[in-house]
């Protein structure tokens, strides 16, 4: 047997050498629909980022075109600009006899992840090669050059790396992943958890997967009601937000261990030393009990492991993105820059874009902000980091109400986080739309809902007195408030699951327990108003807003059916966010606690049901219908989803209860398929399809700040939407932002909600955009237009103005190059930014 493991030893540490002295590839542009001229005295060039530590190589496309005792020689350097190389590598002309992927290797370069590089060729000598090229589009991070000068395309390339080097820089990532995860456990799980230990009868007994997603959901819906409210008696903690609420709850923490541990030592004291004798000898036995009884903690186990990777495929996903992706990023980052300037709430949205109202709503910009004070990161570094933090924990706080619903089994909870977080592509996919606002409410509601449910339970009621159920009403109207204040349409996915939940209750037998519903809709009331007192402070915001009007105009004139029936159409792609298995799972599911008679399993279909059906409310005009979507309820789906799923494993567990190895295997099953989903979701972020700013557009927006003048006004790439408003198609959006220089379209959010400085200045934007889908710029009329508005310089962004499904590019840079009216400031990659020549608006 000795020999048999240090056989196995050897080959393990064999593979790992070996392993470590190949090469990792990388498949950065590997289209290649065309081919480029490399011959004497000229020059093909790329830029690219690369993605992990230790780049060592760039392999390219070549084909043979004339011989020659030549060579190809590659120089990599820091940018276009920089006449030094970092590395070189050549390869004999005559080696490339068919057309494939040759490698130029070098000395691999620490530090390279994230980096910024130019890789240029040429021939030393006789003969000619053809080298691979494709489309500009088909590459987001770098740019075809010929002889030094950018040039539309990209070739057709791969990055090799040392896979020692990578894998450090990979560690190293890692404790970086770590440190992020620790400041969210600082900012979003101990403050909760303080005040619930606090508050909370019988919190010592929870189990830790409970005590967390309940922490969470509670500690995300405490901070933006703690901004609302010091924003109203005139206060801007700043800083202090991020620092107050967690100090407190970490001392709320200590203050009950040690009181509870002074209680136990007081007990122990007043025992004879040999009763003492006796207690120590139980207590012993006991920890040893448990100890041999090992798999009574694999739901535990489990669920830790779970964790892990759920928060690692989180950060993994992100890692090679320079920004949060699409179009809600851009508002949501913006307005998580303005509470860093403003040191909380704010007013006016300048200087990032002229509008003097604040009303939308911004849960996940505090989080963003909260983030940023504590880590120093800027509100864009901080946005995304901070997306992947609620991602996660919108997935752990399912487990408290998981097992609530499968009447305290652990490994219901287990399998909800699983199911939800890993198997299911939502709410993992957000990341590429940006969908923070609903992520965020999201969070809180499986927190919401178990603290309501807790309070209105009657077996509660029963054995607790009115200071418990004043609590429990106070904490559920501070979730439901700060839930409020994440997104505005959650109340509704609230109140189907209360309607939902007092059907349950009343299935049992048929019939309503009207004592009981009575009982219950009495503390239901008690909460909601609790809650409207709390959001009151912000909700007199909207009084006059659009989005009042929106609601008013809905409850006065309804919605047509056919733009009803248009929204229902969305179940069609119900596939597309929910795979085809898992729906048919939980619908067994379902079914199965229908023949069970657990009727709050069925109630969970009743709870979609009653959520989907609030959009054909606006036909009878219920106030606020006509703000919901059926693809919201979607893409939501993944909640319902992972309670039903989980229950049912929860079910099979407690039938595994004296069965240890079946046990065993039930959590390897589990663990099995957490790894192939995290695995499943590392490459989830799409942003081929969904970047807007990329790293060409970082540098040419570095540019842009340290080279143009602050009153500079820009031009940027954009398209209509919704008939009224009009968004950014490329990384001129991002602009005022990362330059402060004024652009032509402002935030979302701040078209759709709020006051412009200039009563018409939103509808002149989106007007600019209409006419420039006919107008040319380099014309009388399109010059016309950029005077009209004071538009002094063009960006053209890596996307050129392509950036979205519909988008249409406006002009292109062709239109301005050479002629009199523009003059050309800057060109790398595909960025493009001119500057309108003064006298033509005299």
């Amino acid at each position: 047997m000795r020999r048999i493991a240090i056989l196995l030893f050897l080959i393990l540490a064999l593979t790992l050498a070996l392993s470590g002295c190949s090469a990792l590839t990388s498949e950065e542009q590997p289209v290649s629909v065309d081919w480029l001229l490399l011959e004497s005295g000229s020059t093909l060039g790329q830029t690219f980022v690369a993605d992990y530590d230790g780049l060592a190589g760039v392999n390219l496309q070549l084909s043979p075109q004339s011989p020659g005792n030549g060579e190809i020689v590659l120089h990599l350097r820091t940018d276009p600009q920089s006449p030094d190389d970092l590395a070189a590598a050549s390869l004999p002309l005559q080696a490339v006899t068919d057309a494939g992927s040759y490698g130029f290797h070098f000395t691999p370069q620490g530090g390279s992840r994230r980096q910024y590089f130019y890789a240029i060729i040429e021939i030393n000598g006789e003969g000619s090669v053809q080298v691979g090229g494709a489309s500009g589009d088909s590459y987001l991070d770098g740019s075809l050059y010929r002889d030094g000068a950018p040039a539309e395309g990209q070739l057709s390339f791969e990055l090799a790396y040392s896979r020692r080097l990578a894998g450090l820089g990979l560690a190293r990532e890692a404790v970086n992943w770590g440190g992020s995860l620790a400041l969210g456990v600082f900012l979003f799980i101990l403050p909760g958890w303080g005040l619930l230990s606090l508050l909370w009868p019988g919190w010592a007994r929870r189990a830790w997967g409970e005590k967390l997603g309940l922490s969470a959901g509670l500690s995300l819906a405490i901070y933006p009601l703690l901004m609302v409210w010091t924003n109203l008696v005139g206060l801007q903690l700043g800083a202090l937000y991020a620092w107050l609420p967690p100090l407190a709850g970490l001392g709320s923490v200590v203050w009950k261990s040690v009181a509870g541990w002074k209680v136990g030592k007081l007990k122990v004291n007043h025992l004879q030393p040999f009763d003492r004798l006796r207690a120590g000898s139980s207590t012993l036995r006991q920890a040893q009990g448990r100890l041999f009884k090992f798999h009574h903690f694999l739901p535990e186990i489990v669920l830790g492991i779970v964790i892990a990777l759920l928060f690692a495929a989180r950060f993994w996903a992100a890692r090679t993105l320079e920004a949060p992706l699409f179009g809600d990023s851009v508002q949501h980052t913006v307005m998580a820059q303005l509470m860093l300037d403003n040191g909380g709430l704010f007013d006016t949205w300048q200087p990032y874009a002229p509008y003097r109202t604040f009303s939308v709503q911004f849960g996940f910009s505090a989080y963003a902000a909260l983030l940023g004070w504590l880590s120093g990161l800027s509100g864009l570094k901080a946005a995304l980091i901070a997306g992947q933090l609620i991602n996660g924990l919108a997935v752990l706080t399912i487990y408290p109400l998981a097992t609530k619903l499968a009447n305290g089994r652990r490994w219901a909870g287990v399998m909800a986080v699983l199911a939800a977080g890993l198997l299911s592509p939502m709410p993992a996919y957000y990341l590429n739309w940006g969908r923070y606002a609903q992520l965020a409410g999201q969070a809180i509601l499986p927190a919401a809902l178990w603290l309501v449910w807790e309070t209105i339970d009657d077996r509660e009621q029963e054995t607790g007195d009115r200071k418990t159920l004043a609590i429990g009403g106070l904490l559920s109207a501070a979730a439901l408030a700060g839930m409020m204040l994440a997104y505005y349409r959650m109340p509704f996915y609230y109140a189907a699951f209360i309607l939902a939940l007092l059907v349950g209750w009343g299935l049992p037998n048929f019939r309503l327990d009207w004592k009981r519903w009575l009982r219950a809709a009495g503390l239901l009331v008690a909460v909601g108003s609790a809650g409207i007192i709390l959001f009151l402070p912000w909700g007199l915001r909207l009084v006059g807003g659009n989005l009042a009007y929106a609601v008013e105009a809905g409850v006065a004139a309804g919605s047509p059916l056919e733009g009803v029936l248009a929204d229902y159409r969305a179940w069609r792609e119900l596939f597309d966010y929910v795979p085809a298995w898992l729906a048919a799972i939980s619908l067994a599911g379902i079914a199965w606690g229908v023949w069970r008679r657990q009727w709050m399993i069925a109630a969970q279909a009743l709870w979609v049901a009653l959520l989907s059906s609030v959009i054909a409310g606006s036909l009878i005009h219920l106030p606020g219908a006509n703000l919901m979507q059926n693809f919201g309820v979607i893409i939501a789906l993944y909640l319902p989803i992972g309670l039903v799923v989980g229950w049912m494993a929860g079910e099979i567990g407690s039938r595994l209860d004296n069965h240890p190895w079946q046990r065993a295997l039930l959590a390897l099953g589990l663990l099995t398929a957490a790894i192939w989903g995290a695995w499943s979701q590392r490459d989830i972020a799409n942003p081929a399809n969904f970047a807007i700013l990329t790293r060409p557009d970082a540098r040419a927006l570095a540019w842009v700040r340290e080279n143009t003048p602050e009153d500079a006004s820009f031009l940027v790439e954009g398209f209509r939407v919704y008939g009224f408003s009009a968004v950014g198609s490329d990384g001129g959006w991002w602009l005022p932002l990362l330059t402060r220089r004024a652009g032509t379209i402002p935030p979302q959010y701040a078209i759709l909600n709020e006051a412009p400085i200039e009563p018409d200045y939103t509808q002149r934007m989106v007007k600019l955009v209409e006419l420039l889908e006919t107008v040319t710029l380099n014309t009388p009329e399109g010059i016309r237009l950029l005077c009209d508005e004071g538009i002094t310089h063009i960006y053209i962004g890596q996307k050129q103005g392509r950036a979205g499904f519909i988008a249409t590019q406006l002009y292109s840079p062709e239109e301005l190059l050479g002629t009199a009216s523009f003059r050309l400031l800057y060109h790398e990659d595909r960025v493009y930014v001119f500057a309108l020549t003064p006298e033509v608006c005299r």
